[in-house]
């Protein structure tokens, strides 16, 4: 085990180094750049002081510098300096990590509340109408926009108070339980197309694993079908949802940009969006490699999980 996790460990470098370089050249690709929006429109300058904001900026050197110059920095846990505020990336990422997480933690139990009972339910009941219902409602949820259903749960809870707030966060430790309410629509609104997806995959699985033959010998020995069910197909059907979910903690921390928005929440993903728009290079580096660590440590967390969850798993 310890092997395995060291060299999964060493892997989360060209990882994070690829994306580093993919993000760095992306963003520089984009139309515009940080001076102009510095200055708007209302600004006039001349070249020679546009150079010297470059030089200030570090825009004026080639790009291939302006990478090593940068990522020199992050190696020493330097993430920069934001070019609009002037102040150090890394501690408001850091500072904003905690809301993203919780949105993104909260969304993941309340995809497996639904989909768990709900993809056991059409899986026994194969063909019947509750399967067709089951079906169409997890296409219906793949298919409606998470921006979509939480302004809808915003204008039809509007008068509910705190469970229907935009702009309002109170840490979970300050008040759990109006930090929850705050919580409730946003995570709400990120997992339930996590849950459709879910859902398909967990009576695909069980489907697949209800037809294998020591399935057949447990029943022809007299087993309860419940007993059937929770001890010998629903943990063997395990290892395909538990590698979804976790690829889809990935799509769950690039969501929240969207959600935080919606709902003013100041995470890490509304701090991404901000920095995009106003080409604040070092945040959105920064965030992108912040969200790129996460998910290949939920993805190294999944495969150690494989381990309790199937006993004939072994790591060389």
């Amino acid at each position: 085990m310890a092997a395995f996790l060291a060299g999964r460990l060493l892997t989360v470098i060209p990882v994070l180094w690829g994306v580093s370089i993919v993000v760095f050249l992306l963003i520089h690709l984009l139309p515009g750049n940080a001076i102009q929006m510095f200055l708007g429109t209302q600004v006039e300058m001349t070249p020679a002081q546009m150079d010297e904001l470059r030089r200030l900026f570090g825009l004026n050197k080639p790009l291939p510098l302006q990478y090593v110059d940068w990522i020199t920095r992050i190696l020493r846990g330097d993430f920069g300096v934001s070019l609009r505020t002037s102040r150090a990336v890394l501690p408001d990422i850091v500072a904003r990590l905690p809301l993203s997480g919780e949105i993104t933690l909260l969304a993941l139990l309340i995809a497996l509340a639904i989909a768990v009972p709900i993809g056991i339910a059409a899986a026994v009941r194969r063909g019947s109408a509750a399967d067709a219902a089951i079906q169409f409602g997890g296409l219906a949820g793949l298919s409606i926009p998470n921006f979509w259903l939480a302004t809808m749960l915003l204008l039809a809870l509007g008068n509910v108070g705190t469970i229907a707030s935009i702009g309002i966060y109170v840490g979970f430790f300050s008040n759990p339980a109006k930090n929850l309410a705050v919580m409730a629509l946003p995570s709400f609104s990120l997992g339930i197309a996590l849950a459709a997806v879910m859902m398909r995959f967990i009576r695909s699985s069980l489907l697949e694993v209800l037809g294998h033959d020591y399935v057949r010998t447990a029943r022809a020995k007299g087993l309860r079908e419940r007993l059937v069910l929770y001890r010998h197909v629903l943990r063997n059907a395990l290892i395909p949802v538990i590698t979804v979910v976790g690829f889809q903690v990935g799509y769950l921390l690039g969501g929240t940009v969207v959600i935080e928005e919606v709902f003013a929440l100041p995470g890490m993903g509304r701090l991404a969006l901000a920095a995009i728009s106003q080409r604040d290079y070092p945040v959105v580096q920064g965030v992108v490699l912040v969200i790129a660590l996460l998910f290949v440590l939920v993805n190294l967390a999944v495969d150690v999980a494989y381990a309790f969850v199937d006993p004939r798993v072994r790591f060389a």
